[in-house]
């Protein structure tokens, strides 16, 4: 009996220590991570990131390594992390009509859609998507690239407290709202005459919640300082600069 239940602690401490720290992201294409699935009678798990967007960072500092994420990825996922400002990942962001960051599309052992998420996901919320889409694997009924809005091109939104490490660099704040519609309308007036990456950050300014809307991913103060000039003369956008 001893000897039995002491084998069975020593088998316990065993697997934790084998068990992995972290997500086993596979590092083939988009296709191959497809046939592989196909093989191993597995799901694939897309993660759809830029290296600018903070509540991406926040995704891999927390969600992606929590032990229930990480044991349900690693045992019944081909899981796959897309730069969209990679090659690849820019064709497969248009292929899948992917608008706003992060979003995680899962398919199943057919190669089929079965869910499309658009939002910052806690280690509670990626655990619940897991084990719905674990039990449902039916084709999604949505249109794969659909996109949100027929008039209106949804905009990468994300709370700005996500993250408070993120990347620093210098970003354009163009607007505050204090009301969504009204932070719609304003992306979509001005994203067509801006060739830089914009996002939307939603706080609160005590109760309120507040939207900024902002162009990220400026290396210097006067790359920052020179687009913000351009914006003025050209189009008579007004914007600060601000540190990330």
């Amino acid at each position: 009996m001893r000897i039995s239940i002491l084998t069975s602690m020593l088998l316990f401490a065993f697997s934790a220590l084998t068990a992995s720290n972290s997500v086993d992201f596979y590092s083939g294409s988009f296709e191959s991570a497809l046939t592989e699935a196909a093989t191993k009678n597995k799901m694939v798990f897309v993660d759809f990131y830029a290296t600018w967007c903070a509540p991406c960072q926040w995704m891999d500092k927390t969600t992606f390594r929590d032990r229930d994420v990480i044991t349900r990825l690693n045992e019944d996922f081909i899981a796959l992390k897309v730069n969209i400002d990679d090659f690849e990942g820019f064709e497969l962001k248009e292929r899948y009509g992917i608008k706003v960051l992060p979003t995680i599309l899962i398919f199943n052992e057919s190669g089929e859609l079965v869910d499309r998420r658009e939002e910052t996901l806690s280690p509670s919320m990626m655990n619940t998507l897991l084990t719905h889409n674990l039990s449902n694997r039916l084709p999604a009924q949505q249109k794969v690239n659909a996109s949100p809005s027929e008039t209106y091109v949804q905009p990468t939104v994300s709370k700005n407290n996500l993250s408070s490490d993120a990347l620093e660099n210098y970003q354009l704040q163009l607007a505050v709202f204090s009301d969504y519609a009204r932070t719609l309308k304003y992306y979509n007036q001005v994203s067509p005459v801006i060739e830089q990456p914009m996002i939307v950050l939603h706080g609160f300014k005590g109760d309120q919640i507040i939207y900024k809307v902002l162009i990220t991913n400026l290396a210097t103060r006067e790359e920052a300082e020179s687009l913000r000039t351009r914006l003025k003369d050209m189009f008579n956008i007004d914007s600060f600069v601000k540190l990330s």
